[in-house]
């Protein structure tokens, strides 16, 4: 695991990037249960799924420690798209749990992500958010992110739902 060096002591909170081996089953509910605050429709992940995540992203949890286990109550997840004109960056899932909110934690999630991004090499990160999320708008603005000039379109396929 990565440790950051933002470490948030008053409230024993540390953000670290979750790799492949440090998934376990006890991680599985903590992720879930964010999934749930974030109103996604997919509220149940399975550990090989989580994994098969982390393999393909960047995922930074803000945890707190017990013994030798951590419990995760924040993450975000950092797409790499390796594309012909460069790479793209995109911030997915950011989503801090009901009880640890308005403590910093999605700042410190933020400052771990871009500082990484520019590591990678990346010009800029991108990210949508919903309009209706006044709160995440504010702290994605005070952290330096601006209004794109774009659109996204969506278009649903005919794969089951349940395949992720």
């Amino acid at each position: 695991m990565e440790r950051a060096a933002e470490s948030n002591t008053k409230q024993a909170v540390e953000i670290i990037r979750l790799r492949v081996g440090d998934i376990r089953t006890s991680h599985i509910g903590d992720v879930s249960e964010l999934l749930r605050t974030l109103g996604s429709k997919h509220t149940a992940i399975t550990v090989a799924e989580l994994r098969r995540s982390a393999k393909a992203n960047r995922i930074y949890c803000a945890v707190t420690r017990q013994d030798n286990s951590f419990r995760i109550v924040g993450m975000v997840c950092l797409v790499q798209m390796f594309l012909p004109q460069g790479l793209r960056l995109w911030l997915e899932t950011m989503v801090v749990h009901d009880s640890f909110k308005r403590r910093g934690l999605g700042r410190l999630l933020l400052s771990r992500v871009m500082k990484d991004a520019e590591l990678l090499g990346a010009e800029h990160v991108n990210l949508t958010c919903n309009p209706t999320r006044a709160i995440a708008h504010n702290l994605y603005q005070d952290s330096g992110f601006s209004p794109a000039n774009t659109s996204v379109l969506r278009r649903a396929t005919r794969a089951k739902t349940t395949s992720r």
